[in-house]
């Protein structure tokens, strides 16, 4: 299911606002922001539409934390 309304379902324009694809993995694609008001912030957004982070175990949190952890380390060097 998509929704029309979400940049990360739609993707083209309306995330290019705001953000670049970096990668996509097997459940989720990550974004990062082009604005670094954060050094590193990055969305991980599922490939499917889902609401909450919670709803169907939408990303595995091991693959969130791997995103961390390179995010950290290529922002703090």
């Amino acid at each position: 299911m998509e929704d029309q309304n979400c940049a990360y379902c739609m993707e083209g324009e309306l995330i290019a606002a705001f953000g670049i694809k970096i990668c996509e993995l097997e459940s989720s694609k990550v974004y990062l922001f082009k604005g670094q008001s954060h050094p590193g912030r990055v969305i991980v957004a599922h490939k499917k539409y889902v609401s909450e982070i919670v709803e169907k175990r939408a990303i595995p949190m091991g693959g969130i934390n791997n995103i961390a952890c390179t995010m950290h380390e290529i922002f703090s060097s």
